[in-house]
């Protein structure tokens, strides 16, 4: 990551797809593909980035449903299933989590401005 902040320009932007080491199913995509070394959550991949000269992180959830009728449907199922999720990470832990439950996500950061 450092390497990559310094090829880019000041306030330059990293995007990037990694496996959600919070889903309950990243073990299909963490161990379905051998290169993966690392999975990491999104409050690791901000502290990754954050020691490596890159502000204003976000994380999103790659869902990958359509504006079409089984899309949407697809789109609130997930939302049913993501409120699943927050409570039982609320009941076990006391905290609704970081609220980013699919297999993968995708973030977004730019590097700091000197």
């Amino acid at each position: 990551m450092e390497l990559i902040a310094v090829k880019l320009r000041p306030g330059g932007l990293l995007i990037g797809h990694v496996p959600n080491g919070l889903s309950p199913f990243v073990g299909h995509v963490f161990f379905g593909d051998p290169t993966h070394e690392w999975c990491p959550t999104p409050s690791a991949m901000r502290t990754l980035l954050s020691v490596s000269q890159f502000d204003e992180f976000q994380a999103a959830e790659h869902l990958g449903a359509s504006r079409s009728l089984s899309g949407r449907m697809r789109s609130l199922a997930w939302k049913i299933q993501r409120f699943i999720f927050a409570t039982a990470n609320l009941v076990e832990t006391g905290s609704r989590g970081e609220g980013v439950w699919t297999r993968n996500f995708a973030f977004k950061a730019t590097t700091r401005c000197v």
